[in-house]
This record gives C-alpha cells, structure tokens and sequence, in this order.
C-alpha cells in the first residue's frame, strides 16, 4: 500500500477512534450531568423534608400551647360563672332574709343556678364551697314552704 493510502487509513482511524472517544465522552458527561441533577434534585428534597418536618414540630408546639391556654381560659371561666352563680345565691337568700317575696320562676331559676354550682363544686373540690352551704340550705327550705302553701309572688 502506498504511503497516502495508509495515511488515509491511518486519518480515517484515528477520527473514527477519535469521534468514538468524543461520543463516549459526550455520554458520560450527559450521564453525569444527569446525575448531578438527580443529587441536587434528591437533596432539595432531603432539604425541603427537613423543613416540613421543623414546620410540623414548630405548628404541634403552637398547637399544643393554643391548647394549654384554651383549657386553662376555660377552667378560669367555668371558675368565674361558679363565682358569680355563687354571687347570685347569696343574693337571693339575703333578698329572702329581708322579706322580699320572689315569684315561683325566680325560685325555679336560683335552684337551677344552686344545681349548677353544686355540680361545679363536686367537680372541683379545692373550690371552696362553704360560703353559700348555709345560704343554699335556706333557699331549699323557703323553696319547699313556699310550695307547700303555695305563697309565691305573684
């Protein structure tokens, strides 16, 4: 073979060699470039987990402390309305030690407001109940007389 024809042979070689190393080349790069992607998607979504994770923990604690205080609210105010009911029974016993005569439906209404606040004491004994035993005691007997011979307020 002549001198041209085995460098023809030889160009030909080397850019079919060379062309196959740059194809070879090229799909590696792409594959790895692919795969950058995919560990740079992975780890954004690692990321982005963490994140919903912390939002989750910080949410459930602000929960939990809305929680906390609606209970507490919620003592305070059944507290308040077995403060004021208690107010109101005294009230009326005093009313009764005056003379002051009450229709049937203000009785019905203190004795439904005495069953509430006694239903509060029961469930909450470090609530201190004695300051009305004695005024209850004598809106049931008044209640009771008042029945008997029906001297209600008309």
């Amino acid at each position: 073979m002549s001198e041209i024809a085995i460098r023809i042979v030889e160009i030909l070689l080397a850019g079919i060699f060379g062309g196959g190393l740059a194809f070879v080349a090229t799909i590696l790069k792409h594959k790895w470039e692919k795969q950058e992607k995919e560990d740079m998607v992975t780890a954004a979504l690692a990321s982005l987990e963490k994140n919903i994770k912390n939002t989750n923990k910080a949410i459930e604690s602000v929960k939990n402390s809305i929680m906390d205080e609606l209970a507490k609210d919620r003592a305070e105010n059944e507290e308040y309305r077995a403060k004021q009911s208690r107010a109101r029974i005294l009230q009326f016993n005093d009313e009764l030690y005056r003379g002051i005569k009450h229709t049937k439906e203000s009785f019905d209404d203190v004795i439904a407001e005495i069953d509430n606040y006694e239903d509060y004491c029961k469930s909450h004994p470090k609530f201190p109940n004695f300051k009305a035993v004695a005024a209850i005691d004598n809106i049931k007997k008044v209640y009771k007389k008042r029945l008997e011979v029906a001297d209600f307020l008309q």
